[in-house]
């Protein structure tokens, strides 16, 4: 699948199936993209070893929540190869109707 590969802005997200944590961890590690990403679960030991691998791979981690957008005052960020060249829906609009 093409989408498991692209960077992601919904609403389509997809979604695999793994019986070794590492699988997708080496996913997101080895991505060439790296906005957010949303970790849901009840396990501190778990949900510890999954926030300490992204947080060293996306600009923000969300912990029992969705991925969500920031006001538009702040830069839109990321890490590897998201977000370069616009810094927020303003900046955007400026280029495109100027």
């Amino acid at each position: 699948m093409m989408i498991y590969h692209e960077e992601q802005f919904g609403p389509i997200v997809p979604i695999i199936s793994f019986s070794d944590i590492q699988k997708p961890l080496d996913y997101v590690i080895h991505s060439n993209y790296g906005q957010q990403a949303s970790i849901f679960g009840k396990d501190p030991e778990n949900l510890g070893i999954l926030i300490d691998t992204h947080i060293n791979q996306v600009c923000r981690v969300n912990i029992n929540s969705q991925c969500q957008r920031g006001p538009d005052i702040f830069p839109f960020t990321g890490r590897k190869d998201s977000a370069e060249g616009t810094l927020s829906v303003s900046d955007a609009l400026k280029i495109v109707f100027d």
